[in-house]
This record gives C-alpha cells, sequence and structure tokens, in this order.
C-alpha cells in the first residue's frame, strides 16, 4: 500500500491545495494533522511527530518578539490559496503597514525573521531601505532556537509556523490578507473563532494595534480562558499530537501490515516479533 502523511501546514485549511489533491488521490491512506473535512474515504487523522517536537518549546517572558516572514516564487509554480507571482507585493505592503503601526517600545523588540531560502525579491533589501534593517534576524539559529529565545511569534501566512506554536500553546499573533489566503468553507470557523478571541487578524493595522496592548506579557494574554479554549478546539483539528504518538503510529502501520499480508506471511511476522 501507498501511504502519505501531511507534512506542513495549508493542507485541510487552504480554500485550494493541488499537492494535498494529488497525494490523496494517489495514496491508499493518507494521514492528516487532525482534519477529515473531505469527502475521500482515505484519510486518517494521526498525531503529527513534526509538531510534537516542537511541543518542547517555552517562551521567554524577557525575550524579544519574533515576526516570521513568507518568500515565494516570483512566478507561479503551484494551484494553492496563497498569494501568487506580483500578488506578493501586496503582502510586503502589508509588512510595512504593520511595522508603521506599531510602537516604538514594541519596535525594539521585534526581530524580523526571513525565510532562509530567497526567491528574489530582495526583502532583506526592502526591510533596510525603509528603516527596519536593524529589526532583521541574523538566521544564526534555526527557528526554534530563536523561538526559545522570544516572548511571542507573529506569523503572517497560512501555512506550518503557527502551528507549532499552537502546538506548543506558545503565544501567537496571526495576520494575514484573507483575499489571498482563502479557506475551505469547513475551515472558516475554526478562523472565525481565532479573529472572535483576537489571535487572527486581517490586516495589518488591527494586528499592530493588539501587538501594542499585549507585548509586555503576551503569556497573560494568551492564557485567558476563552483563548486557551478556542486554540484547544483548532489544535484538536489541524495541529493534532499526542504524547504516545510514536506508539500510535507504530500500532498503525502494524494494523496496515496485517491487513496486507497473506495468513502464512502473518503468522511468520507475528513470530518475528515475539522473538
Amino acid at each position: 500500500p501507498l501511504l502519505l502523511a501531511q507534512h506542513g501546514g495549508h493542507y485541510g485549511t487552504g480554500l485550494w491545495e493541488r499537492s494535498e489533491d494529488h497525494q490523496i488521490a494517489i495514496s491508499d491512506r493518507f494521514y492528516s494533522w487532525g482534519w477529515n473535512n473531505r469527502s475521500e474515504t482515505n484519510i486518517k487523522p494521526m498525531p503529527s511527530g513534526k509538531l510534537q517536537t516542537a511541543k518542547k518549546i517555552k517562551p521567554n517572558p524577557g525575550g524579544p518578539i519574533l515576526y516570521v516572514l513568507l518568500d515565494v516564487p516570483r512566478y507561479s509554480y503551484r494551484m494553492f490559496s496563497v498569494p501568487v507571482g506580483p500578488q506578493f507585493l501586496d503582502y510586503m505592503s502589508d509588512q510595512m503597514a504593520f511595522l508603521n503601526t506599531i510602537s516604538p517600545d514594541v519596535r525594539e523588540l521585534l526581530r524580523v525573521r526571513p525565510k532562509t531560502t530567497s526567491y528574489g525579491w530582495s526583502i532583506e533589501s526592502r526591510f533596510k531601505d525603509t528603516g527596519f534593517g536593524g529589526q532583521l534576524d541574523s538566521l544564526e539559529k534555526s527557528f526554534l532556537e530563536r523561538l526559545r529565545d522570544s516572548r511571542l511569534l507573529i506569523s503572517t501566512c497560512n501555512q506550518t509556523t503557527y502551528l507549532e506554536t499552537f502546538a506548543a500553546n506558545f503565544p501567537t499573533l496571526l495576520f494575514w490578507n484573507p483575499q489571498y489566503w482563502e479557506l475551505r468553507p469547513q475551515a472558516q470557523p475554526f478562523f472565525n473563532d481565532l479573529r472572535q478571541v483576537g489571535i487572527l487578524h486581517d490586516t495589518p493595522e488591527s494586528a499592530a494595534s493588539k501587538l501594542n496592548d499585549i507585548y509586555v506579557n503576551p503569556m497573560e494574554w494568551w492564557l485567558e480562558p476563552a483563548r486557551q479554549k478556542v486554540v484547544k478546539k483548532f489544535n484538536e483539528e489541524f495541529s493534532l499530537t499526542s504524547e504516545d504518538w510514536l506508539l500510535k503510529w507504530k500500532n498503525e502501520f502494524m494494523d496496515v501490515s496485517e491487513g496486507t499480508l497473506s495468513g502464512v506471511h502473518k503468522e511468520l511476522r507475528k513470530s518475528s516479533i515475539v522473538q
């Protein structure tokens, strides 16, 4: 059998994602990070080992604010609901609007982290040209290492990054333009809940205003019961983890193996496992 698994974010949430469509179509079983919001019967939610690793990360209350950026190719290369081609310039305009709305105290704490892979948009130069070069991260540390030093994550795209911090129950603020980051109807209620509790914002100005309010003690804001209830519900659907995740995967592969072997091979396999 061909078994495939979700490797990152946007799967299960984006309005369209051709890689997701293809992988589900060709596999005997496709393992999601919690969601099962499609009509195909071969999707099975399983806890994510990648997200389980991120759960070990804890915030540093006295650390900086980590602000993670997107970078995409200059030309369309794959059909999924993200900014495509020159739409990325609108994304960059939103980042500048956000930076121009935050308070001076927040600006001092901000560490802007571009992607390690550059696609020719000269993001670092754009930040330097607009006076924000001093906030750029050196990229000497990995994302998770940098996260350990930080008090809050700001994520600007519907991809993997914020799923890692959600799984770790790490204070997180999101903003992106819903015109470019379209969501499938089945996922929309979960994101509406994030909007209701002030985690997700549709404009850079709204996100900056919230950051100005909470930056001193983001953990206190994050741990408020109403917000925690929404995050827990979201995690169960899109960033599923489990303390015994490895055992669950082992049992799953054993079940698949036993179900596809002939009777005599089953007996041989059982005897070898006992040995």
